[in-house]
């Protein structure tokens, strides 16, 4: 009852600091899932690194993704009722529809412009009557007792930052055996990189030739990587990466882990934000130097001279032994 009334509390606290960044976070990801042309190119985009890194990092297989290997990994059959928490425009429902993961999914985010996209793409898809968007803020979220068999977050949870209520909230809405799936930015707060981290990207970037340095998005040649600031984050998106190395921890404490992957992210991240548009799968120089930055950041996370960044986890409700 004491650790209860302690999140009950701490969800009170939260949930009024959050409740002054909620618009300006809504129309953010609206005009985000809006967008149909963009000149920037996070490296999870890519699918130069999606193939020749994150992929075979997280499912051994080039052409297999995250979702696609927790399908066959854990669903051999579909769920009666899952949820996404943080749908944006809807990617993981049209996903999870096609793979069949699920009978039904309820999908929520803050966005009324990204549930709106969501919502078209659903009609298009032909899945719009197994899948249910709402507008919900998730940082406020109250989820009905046993009602999932899977809950999902996929990097949006380190938008969160009432993160005890609602992993709290997600404990209590999954069924017994139940699972609950991320993927995540799991980094340092507002990605303010460490200084090693930052050093030792900054060291790799500097051996790029500037053909490899031309960024897009300010159509000039970067000279070296710098940290955001703070009050840009804020003023940009407050929700960005608002508690996210508080995420690994919370999750442990809430939920027995059933698999982890850490899939890096560290280097890659920094060293190939927007200017991965730059290389050519086709051009064997291109590749080499992917290679040479994909090996260094695996053997610097391996040494543990810097650690992870981004992780899937696959957890369930404690003691429950769940359907693995």
């Amino acid at each position: 009852m004491i650790e209860k009334l302690r999140k009950y509390f701490s969800a009170i606290r939260v949930k009024q600091h959050c409740g002054q960044h909620a618009d300006k976070v809504a129309a953010f990801w609206g005009s985000r899932a809006a967008e149909v042309e963009r000149t920037d190119c996070h490296w999870t985009d890519s699918p130069i690194i999606q193939k020749h890194y994150i992929h075979p990092n997280i499912s051994g297989c080039q052409d297999q993704n995250w979702f696609a290997w927790v399908g066959e990994t854990f669903f051999t059959e579909p769920v009666e009722r899952a949820l996404s928490l943080g749908c944006g425009d809807g990617c993981l429902e049209r996903h999870g529809a096609f793979i069949n993961v699920f009978q039904r999914c309820d999908a929520f985010d803050i966005s009324p412009g990204a549930i709106d996209i969501a919502q078209k793409k659903a009609l298009e898809s032909g899945i719009s009557e197994r899948v249910h968007y709402e507008v919900k803020d998730i940082n406020n979220v109250e989820l009905m007792e046993g009602s999932y068999d899977a809950i999902f977050c996929a990097m949006s949870l380190h938008h969160i930052e009432n993160l005890e209520h609602v992993l709290w909230q997600v404990d209590g809405a999954l069924k017994a055996d139940g699972l609950f799936i991320m993927n995540e930015y799991v980094g340092p707060n507002r990605f303010q990189w460490t200084d090693r981290q930052l050093n030792i990207a900054n060291d790799i970037f500097s051996l790029l030739p500037k053909k490899y340095r031309y960024d897009p998005t300010t159509k000039s040649v970067k000279k070296r990587i710098e940290r955001v600031s703070v009050d840009h984050m804020l003023t940009t998106d407050p929700s960005e990466a608002v508690r996210s190395a508080d995420i690994l921890p919370l999750v442990e404490e809430q939920f027995d882990i059933v698999r982890r992957v850490d899939y890096g992210g560290t280097l890659v991240n920094l060293v190939l934000d927007n200017i991965i548009v730059n290389f050519d799968e086709q051009r064997s120089e291109d590749m080499a130097l992917l290679k040479f930055i994909f090996l260094a950041e695996k053997l610097l996370i391996a040494e543990k001279i810097i650690d992870n960044n981004f992780s899937v986890v696959v957890a369930h409700k404690k003691n429950s032994k769940g359907r693995v």
